[in-house]
């Protein structure tokens, strides 16, 4: 058991998380064109969609093996520990094809991105709570929405234009992203070790049991569980736009001369909507918007089935895009707001959150290739736009507007 110093909150949006933006940037756009680059290169080599889908599963299966990992040995770390963990592995993502080109140099790239994938969560939800305040949540998320966004829109096409000309070339591209962003990372820890100096909390880290750690989650499973699922059908659906959507995209390519823009449409709404979440969350109240968003985001996905043609289909992504743009951010504040208000046990609500995104895109990736294999690429995104659609509809009409978190019974865990 030893101390450690954790930084506390500031009262406002400051430099700090302008300086956080701008290296996760460069860091997302990195991982953009390794996730168009991963699938792609592994169904070309694989020659089989339902195998790449399981290698793409392994990324989440460890990034939940690390979320328990997280939990139970770092329960008291915070921002620093967990953006240095994520620069030392992101490298050994694109290094790993590099190196070969084999089932197992591709399930270890996979492996090292679902950890760093999980680290980079960590690193966004502690960054952002202290850096802003809990009333300026919404507007943080909104604004990494736009960060990780536009990185998507350009990942993608950066990653189809070097494509065609080397996959080297691909990598190459994503390890300079990397290298930006760690080069960021040396002036944002010079501008998070000054507002330390101002202010900041001494807490004590220490391992608990397994028993615990799970009697722990069972407590804040009780009563999160509909939006945890809910988020698990949100990107459900996003691992199909990740998984397949790079395949419907080269498809659509030699029907329409757009076609190859598939996956960078999918973002284009998150560069505009994030600057208006703020205002329209204070008018929905966040999970209220979100759930009217994703019914939205599901009925445009399953007009892409009903008019089956590339110019609609490349129509119905944008608007269920649109909706997505606001869903996402709305959910990731609402997640903010209880690791704001979960003190001490403030990394199991994001190894919660973590898991059920884990969740989906270790199910997803599998389930995805199958459906696709069974009933085309595009058939996918319809049947994933009726669960969400559904799962909107239930939570807008039965979920409570206040979450009331069992802070009593957590107490009585951790102290027992």
């Amino acid at each position: 058991m030893f101390q450690k110093q954790i930084a506390a909150p500031s009262s406002s949006v400051n430099q700090t998380f302008f300086l956080f933006f701008l290296m996760m940037f460069f860091f997302y756009l990195g991982d953009a064109i390794m996730s168009y680059f991963a699938p792609v290169i592994m169904e070309e080599k694989l020659k089989s969609a339902a195998l790449m889908g399981v290698v793409l599963a392994c990324s989440s299966a460890a990034g939940i093996f690390i979320d328990i990992i997280f939990a139970r040995y770092f329960s008291q770390y915070r921002s620093f520990f967990f953006t240095r963990l994520m620069f030392s592995l992101a490298f050994l993502f694109p290094i790993s094809f590099l190196l070969g080109v084999s089932i197992f140099h591709f399930l270890f790239g996979m492996i090292s991105w679902g950890i760093t994938y999980e680290a980079m969560m960590f690193t966004t939800y502690h960054s952002i709570h202290e850096s802003v305040s809990k009333t300026q949540h919404a507007f943080a998320w909104g604004m990494m929405a736009i960060c990780h966004n536009l990185s998507l829109v350009l990942g993608p096409l950066i990653a189809s234009y070097t494509y065609d000309r080397s996959p080297q070339i691909t990598l190459f591209v994503a390890v300079m992203m990397y290298c930006t962003a760690l080069i960021l990372f040396l002036f944002y820890i010079r501008e998070k070790k000054l507002v330390k100096r101002k202010s900041f909390i001494i807490v004590k880290t220490h391992t608990r049991s397994f028993s615990k750690q799970l009697l722990l989650w069972k407590t804040y499973w009780r009563v999160l569980w509909p939006i945890l699922t809910f988020s698990m059908v949100m990107y459900l659906f996003d691992s199909a736009v990740y998984s397949i959507g790079p395949l419907l995209g080269e498809e659509l390519k030699e029907l329409h001369p757009y076609g190859g823009i598939f996956v960078s449409l999918y973002s284009v709404p998150g560069i505009f909507l994030g600057f208006f979440l703020h205002r329209l969350s204070q008018k929905f109240g966040k999970k209220r918007l979100a759930f009217l968003s994703v019914i939205f985001a599901g009925v445009s996905a399953v007009m892409m089935i009903v008019y089956f043609s590339p110019t609609w289909i490349l129509v119905w992504m944008f608007i269920s895009a649109f909706f997505i743009a606001i869903a996402h951010p709305a959910m990731s504040a609402v997640f903010e707001d209880l690791v704001s208000r979960s003190g001490k046990t403030a990394n199991d609500i994001i190894s919660l959150t973590s898991m059920s995104v884990g969740v989906s895109y270790v199910l997803g990736p599998i389930a995805n290739g199958f459906l696709a294999e069974a009933f085309g690429n595009v058939s996918v995104f319809g049947i994933w736009g009726v669960a969400m659609g559904v799962s909107g509809i239930l939570l807008l009409m039965f979920f409570p507007r206040k979450i009331k978190l069992p802070q009593s019974e957590v107490e009585d865990v951790l102290y027992d």
